[in-house]
């Protein structure tokens, strides 16, 4: 069942703390329900799927080197265990880098 949350946001600031909170809660479920299929090559839809972004914040995120890739042939794929280890240490991901 999916409860509605209602907050109230009065600045700024408010909204930074809302958006690094909720990055900080999904960051951890991630982890915690991730360990299984450790080893496991992604698609370019299953890396998004599993870091909850659209494909373009996935492109920055490997032009920026934050997500490492491998390419085989014309394809894209993603460990998942550098995936996860990526959003463990990068800051990108982890705080998002808004600018408010």
């Amino acid at each position: 069942m999916n409860a509605k949350q209602y907050i109230e946001i009065s600045s700024q600031e408010d909204l930074k703390e809302f958006i690094q909170n909720c990055t900080k809660e999904h960051t951890q479920e991630i982890l915690k329900h991730n360990n299984e299929d450790y080893d496991t090559l992604l698609t370019t839809d299953q890396c998004c799927e599993l870091l909850q972004i659209s494909r373009t914040t996935l492109w920055k995120q490997i032009k920026n080197g934050v997500i490492p890739k491998i390419r085989i042939g014309n394809t894209l794929r993603f460990e998942k265990k550098e995936v996860i280890k990526a959003l463990k240490t990068n800051s990108k991901l982890n705080d998002h880098d808004r600018q408010l």
